[in-house]
């Protein structure tokens, strides 16, 4: 399983570095306005989330990647901080809702994972790639179908970044990295608070 996994990661590292290096929104751009069907199955919009404090989006490959679990963990693990601060955190994946529940406990959080199968905010926040055949071809023979988790026949994911966004849909601190093992920490996402 483990060289499965390192398979899989030296050929989206591979990808990645391919992709662009910077996020094209930067500190300081007034956030993509994007709607989305909470866990109640009732519409939200960014601006509705607004309403209660700042948001920390989160972007993330899928259920399937350890380093995405590991950093939802982290975030989830740090929470309380980030309520302190008046942020709410949301996830966002292609995945479908099983995915993001099973996503939900492996990382043992409480916030907010948002399914994003018509890669309508992944788009709109410029963190998409779509992923090469040969790729696609490696992770369907480790039992990951992009397609039926996805919903889609394009094959997507997202690079995985951070957004946090205050209150006026001003984005505070971004982190972009097409290496999916780098994320931020915690202290310097907390640290750009205002």
């Amino acid at each position: 399983m483990k060289n499965s996994i390192l398979a899989i990661a030296l050929l989206l590292v591979n990808f990645l570095f391919s992709q662009e290096e910077t996020s094209k929104l930067k500190v300081g751009d007034l956030a993509p306005t994007f709607s989305f069907t909470d866990a109640n199955g009732e519409s939200q919009s960014l601006s509705d989330a607004l309403t209660k404090g700042s948001l920390l989006l989160v972007f993330y490959r899928g259920e399937w990647c350890p380093y995405c679990t590991k950093y939802l963990l982290q975030l989830s693990e740090s929470e309380d901080q980030f309520s302190e601060k008046g942020i709410l955190i949301m996830a966002v994946s292609a995945e479908n809702g099983k995915s993001l529940e099973n996503m939900k406990s492996k990382s043992n959080s409480s916030f907010h994972f948002i399914s994003d199968q018509g890669y309508e905010i992944i788009t709109a926040f410029n963190v998409d790639y779509i992923v090469p055949s040969k790729m696609v071809e490696k992770l369907a023979s480790k039992g990951i179908d992009l397609a039926e988790s996805h919903g889609a026949d394009e094959p997507m994911l997202p690079v995985p970044a951070t957004f946090l966004i205050d209150q006026n849909g001003i984005i505070q601190y971004v982190h972009y990295d097409t290496n999916y093992k780098e994320r931020p920490d915690v202290e310097d996402i907390l640290a750009a608070v205002k």
